[in-house]
């Protein structure tokens, strides 16, 4: 990890710098949800497979700040669906034995 590091304090520093470009009252809920640990996956990823080909450099940064928000959409998404309310409570054609659910 001390190997990836630097690379992640450099995409952790993009993305707050981007937030505070496009807000700064969202500079501190940016800040919030970079620093769980759990949201530097991909980014570390893609530190680990650009450094097995060779240095890491700012196209690599960049390319970690463009997929760290989009997981992290992801499943802000998948959290809205989840405790969303169906909108019809019928069964629909699909639904019938004709098309093999019950």
């Amino acid at each position: 990890m001390e190997q990836v590091n630097p690379f992640l304090l450099a995409v952790t520093q993009r993305l707050v710098q981007q937030a505070n470009d496009f807000d700064p009252k969202i500079v501190p809920y940016a800040q919030a949800a970079l620093n769980n640990s759990g949201k530097h996956l991909r980014p570390t990823l893609v530190a680990l497979a650009g450094g097995a080909v060779g240095p890491t450099g700012e196209a690599h940064v960049t390319a970690a700040v463009i997929i760290a928000p989009v997981s992290s959409e992801r499943l802000a998404c998948a959290g809205r669906a989840a405790r969303a309310t169906p909108r019809k409570t019928a069964s629909s054609r699909s639904a019938s034995p004709i098309w093999g659910r019950r």
